[in-house]
């Protein structure tokens, strides 16, 4: 589970696309990685790569040749609590290290 958001990335690697983009991200202070990939039509793909607890997230756009690029697609992710309020924690929620190498472990804490 500790590698899932590194090996998500590389099966986007394995593609026949040329990497333009490749970086660490967060979101909501939930670290992942963004990625920009230009296809052999030209067209372009975004993706980012999450995993919260158990759960990986990954959100994938592509759009034709000479289109705004869909980084608002990615960018709209919001993660929610068990009870559908959005979460946002004051420090980086990094995998594994965040959940103190235990499950369940506690997160960062909350700012909502």
């Amino acid at each position: 589970m500790q590698g899932s958001i590194v090996y998500a990335s590389w099966k986007f690697f394995q593609r026949n696309a040329k990497v333009t983009h490749y970086a660490w991200y967060v979101s909501d202070q939930i670290e992942g990685h963004r990625l920009q990939l230009l296809n052999p039509d030209e067209s372009r793909t975004f993706a980012a790569i999450h995993r919260h607890g158990t759960r990986l997230y990954i959100l994938e756009a592509t759009v034709p040749k000479g289109m705004p690029a869909p980084g608002l697609f990615q960018q709209s992710l919001q993660f929610l609590d068990e009870t559908g309020k959005p979460l946002r924690y004051q420090s980086y929620y990094t995998t594994g290290y965040s959940e103190g190498w235990r499950f369940p472990a506690p997160a960062p804490p909350r700012t909502r």
